[in-house]
């Protein structure tokens, strides 16, 4: 089976019992978002209201441009007290959410109320809120960046039509068309290279997650790290579940699309924190065993903690073990007999065979 194929598997089996948490989380999450949709949707009518009632010969044409005209500072300033809303609850909040499922992908879910686990210290909370607004930053930084050409092309060539129908200069059209064109395509271009630049930044909020003594910046350069090599195959692997996305739409059906597409991610996310672990440490055992001899000599399908069984087998070449020294002979590990699961919850080690 390949490596994505095993990823899904193990994570349908990890999030098994675990839908009903996963339901309660999905609840919460679109609560808060409906509470800063009806606030912006209220104070956005409470301004027009106002605009309507201090020009009452206003015609319903202009009343929206009115609006952003006469009172362009107010709602400007409810626009930004949405996003700090977001920053200084979203934030924490989805971190917690990232952790939940983290913790499912280790096989051992935590309870609902892990999801607050952000709000419960000062340090933890700053940390949070500075993530999300450096990230913030950082989106909008590299935006510019990778799409700063395309739309002057684009503005080119709408600037060329227009002179194009006062001149009907057969030049200005050719220029036009030829920005457009140009445009267009290095637009696409653009955003499948910003998407998938952008996932080196996939692993921050996992590291965060996943170990309280990281800052911001160190996740984000470890996720830099971890992810070098892997940015396409993030693109690849989040693509893949474009049609349980689409079938979420379906009522009801998200209860299970969601906590498996978030599942899988958290799979694929440990699954790359972890291997980057072992090829720095060394480590010569299997990659991502919690067992200390082969997954060869181990029956498969070996249940883990929780009594789910989940396969992890014929994906990953074993790491490289040390060379021999004439001075010192390399320890051996010893013998496991058939039946027999190696040391379990140990630190570090893949939960999963």
């Amino acid at each position: 089976m390949s490596l994505f194929g095993t990823l899904k598997r193990n994570s349908k089996t990890a999030i098994r019992g675990g839908y009903g948490r996963a339901a309660l989380i999905l609840l919460l999450l679109t609560g808060v978002w409906l509470v800063i949709g009806t606030f912006l949707m209220i104070a956005t009518s409470a301004i027009n209201s106002g605009v309507l009632l201090s020009n009452p010969t206003m015609e319903p044409q202009t009343d929206h441009t009115a609006m952003l005209e006469d009172n362009l500072v107010l709602f400007t300033g409810v626009q930004i007290l949405s996003a700090l809303f977001g920053l200084f609850l979203l934030t924490p909040l989805s971190l917690g959410v990232t952790g939940w499922y983290l913790s499912v992908v280790k096989g051992k879910p935590e309870p609902f109320g892990a999801v607050f686990g952000f709000f419960e210290r000062a340090g933890r909370y700053f940390c949070s809120v500075w993530y999300g607004l450096n990230m913030s930053l950082r989106t909008l930084f590299w935006a510019f960046a990778f799409f700063a050409l395309p739309m002057l092309l684009m503005l080119g060539g709408i600037l060329f039509e227009r002179q194009y129908l006062i001149s009907e200069n057969r030049q200005f059209a050719i220029l036009s068309a030829l920005g457009l064109a140009l445009g267009g395509f290095l637009t696409l271009l653009a955003a499948l290279l910003y998407i998938a630049y952008m996932n080196k930044y996939f692993l921050v909020a996992y590291l965060l997650a996943n170990d309280e003594s990281l800052t911001v910046i160190q996740a984000i350069r470890l996720s830099a790290k971890l992810t070098r090599g892997h940015r396409f195959g993030i693109l690849w692997y989040t693509l893949s579940f474009f049609g349980w996305a689409v079938l979420s739409a379906v009522p009801g059906v998200i209860f299970y699309t969601k906590p498996y597409i978030s599942t899988s991610l958290a799979m694929y996310a440990y699954y790359l924190i972890e291997k980057g672990g072992k090829k720095e440490t060394l480590c010569a055992t299997q990659e991502f065993s919690r067992y200390e001899n082969s997954p060869a000599d181990l029956p498969r399908g070996t249940p883990d903690q929780s009594g789910a069984t989940l396969e992890w087998q014929d994906v990953l070449p074993a790491a490289p073990v040390p060379e021999e020294t004439a001075e010192e002979p390399p320890a051996q590990a010893p013998e496991q007999q058939p039946g027999e699961s190696g040391p379990a919850n140990e630190p570090g080690k893949w939960p999963y065979i």
